[in-house]
């Protein structure tokens, strides 16, 4: 804390940590950065949304925050290194701790664009109790906060109880009421939380330019065949499995495969498991 380079946001806040060690640097204080947080076992909907967002941010010059998890936390990783804009990880443990090991590409990447940081000592292990404390830094370092789903019970949660707790704006993606991933997310808005509509939408509170996010397509130039439109309003941002598009279609299985596989192509849709379809469009 005593060096010039302690990152001035961890100072506002209440137990600041008293170091930082990182790989690669800290994140640039005229910079503004946004912190995407949300559910290790995400849906293919949430996955989606979280990538778009953290591509759109990246083209602006904004940093991305996260933990690292898997799930919505690699996915925002991800998404802005697609973009070559910087991204940081704030781990639950030493920095020189690869966690989770699945996420090693991410974990090598960001230390060209971007840093890992942690306020544990390397080699320290990645102990649950940490997890929740390091939260605290990811909501600090952060201008806006967004959860993209999170059960009741979620740790991204904390990280919004930390942000709103330091003034910052968080913001929530709606959901069903009947998806145990929207849980945490919709309570958050009953909170009191901003609703996320769109990717657009929020760029244009932060007033910044939508640039290539959206590939918009023109319906009449693109126009889908009858039994595609058919079995495309079937679907839905969620997965909807065959058996259940052959039940409410009129197309039996051997009539319904060529439609999916020609609306794939066109990309209107993605096979998300095997024999699970959502809208990607």
């Amino acid at each position: 804390m005593e060096e010039a380079r302690y990152p001035q946001k961890l100072r506002r806040i209440s137990a600041t940590p008293y170091a930082l060690y990182y790989i690669g640097r800290l994140p640039e204080e005229t910079r503004k950065s946004v912190a995407i947080v949300g559910a290790r076992t995400r849906s293919a909907y949430g996955s989606q949304i979280t990538g778009k967002l953290a591509r759109a941010l990246a083209q602006n010059r904004m940093d991305i925050i996260s933990g690292m998890a898997m799930g919505i936390d690699a996915d925002a990783h991800s998404g802005a290194l697609e973009e070559n804009g910087d991204t940081y990880a704030v781990l639950g443990c030493g920095v020189d701790v690869c966690y989770p090991k699945r996420n090693r590409y991410l974990y090598e990447k960001m230390q060209d664009r971007g840093g890992i940081l942690s306020e544990y000592p390397p080699g320290t292990p990645p102990l649950p109790g940490y997890f929740p404390q390091r939260n605290r830094i990811i909501a600090g370092l952060a201008d806006y906060v967004i959860v993209m789903e999170a059960r009741k019970k979620s740790g991204s949660l904390i990280t919004a109880d930390y942000a709103m707790e330091q003034g910052k704006e968080v913001y929530a993606l709606p959901g069903r009421v009947t998806d145990a991933l929207s849980e945490g997310t919709n309570h958050l808005i009953q909170q009191g939380a901003g609703i996320f509509v769109s990717v657009e939408d929020f760029l244009q509170e932060l007033q910044l330019q939508p640039q290539n996010i959206t590939t918009q397509i023109d319906f009449r130039k693109n126009l889908l065949e009858k039994d595609e439109s058919l079995v495309y309003a079937l679907l839905d941002f969620y997965p909807v499995g065959l058996g259940t598009l052959i039940e409410k279609s009129p197309y039996g299985l051997v009539e319904i495969l060529p439609v999916l596989e020609r609306l794939e192509q066109k990309g209107f849709i993605q096979e998300t498991i095997p024999n699970y379809y959502i809208k990607t469009i």
